[in-house]
């Protein structure tokens, strides 16, 4: 697989026996001022994603995710639900658990814990992430 922008793509850790798996439609963005690898812009993941969309967030210790589609526009789908409705869901090795959802007008922050699961046991760390999700944007 090939980023348009090569020199600035987030490289996932490679799974074993997995040549493509350090791949994700994702890019580091410079901060202010100068700050390397300040923010990652990735596209919303599908449905054969997610659990890449995860492994970035916990290799790469995103803090902040900030979604600007709606899941679904005009009648198509535009982005997998990757945060769960309820308060937990599990996708591949990840368990991620919402802790506080705050719903306004033009947007909703949902508060995240993130665990791994390791031969059917939580990993002892866990990674907070907060989820804002622009619902006006259009």
């Amino acid at each position: 697989m090939r980023n348009q922008n090569e020199h600035s793509r987030v490289k996932l850790s490679e799974l074993p026996d997995d040549p493509v798996s350090s791949y994700i439609n994702a890019n580091y963005i410079t901060g202010w001022p100068n700050e390397y690898h300040a923010f990652i812009a990735t596209q919303g993941p599908l449905s054969n994603t997610i659990i890449d969309f995860y492994r970035m967030i916990w290799q790469e210790y995103t803090p902040v995710v900030v979604m600007i589609t709606r899941l679904f526009e005009n009648n198509k789908s535009k982005c997998e639900r990757y945060i769960p409705d309820s308060r937990a869901h599990q996708y591949g090795p990840f368990y991620v658990e919402v802790k506080s959802i705050n719903y306004q007008n033009d947007y909703e922050i949902r508060r995240l814990i993130i665990k791994v699961i390791i031969n059917y046991l939580f990993n002892q760390k866990s990674k907070k992430s907060e989820n804002f999700n622009f619902v006006s944007i259009t």
